[in-house]
């Protein structure tokens, strides 16, 4: 992990003002509040800018370079969402003709349709992309039964569903 002793502040609080020292004494700052705050923010952005440099960059609800995608179809008494279901069987197969996935798992749960399929992709980005291009399906069904009934989770493989994350829909349409 990249550490660096920019990110260790002492804070030393006297009759007039705060005073920030770095750590190794080669700067000293003595400002008002104000400044200290805005130079906390600063290298807290420098610390998070390297560590996503250092790890891969995108995370995805604490996974970063989470490759598989879980999408769970379930029912609520009158089937599964079967248009947001032949759009990912779509981009399934897309995905299969151009090589980008590494694995491939359909469970049937119910008597109504209920599935699960897990998709490998072969990076975060393609992973990204592939539930960004179905995630406005889902939003869409939700607003016709006033219920989300296909739930989107992403994981490291599709052996390990247990630990998998589950996402918010809404945070692909940025």
């Amino acid at each position: 992990m990249l550490y660096t002793s920019l990110t260790i502040i002492l804070l030393k609080q006297d009759l007039t003002s705060y005073s920030i020292y770095y750590y190794g004494g080669f700067m000293k700052l003595k400002k008002n509040l104000l400044y200290m705050f805005a130079l906390t923010l600063v290298l807290s952005q420098i610390c998070f800018q390297a560590n996503a440099i250092v790890f891969g960059g995108e995370s995805s609800g604490g996974r970063n370079g989470a490759q598989s995608v879980y999408i769970s179809f379930s029912s609520l008494g009158n089937g599964i969402d079967l248009s947001t279901y032949g759009l990912v069987q779509k981009l399934i197969s897309i995905a299969q003709e151009n090589n980008e996935t590494t694995d491939y798992r359909r469970i049937e749960r119910g008597r109504e349709g209920e599935v699960e399929l897990c998709v490998g992709l072969i990076d975060a980005f393609k992973r990204y992309e592939f539930i960004r291009a179905f995630a406005p399906s889902i939003m869409a069904d939700k607003a016709r039964v006033y219920q989300l009934r296909t739930f989107v989770y992403v994981g490291n493989n599709c052996d390990d569903i247990n630990n998998a994350t589950e996402q918010d829909i809404q945070g692909y349409f940025l």
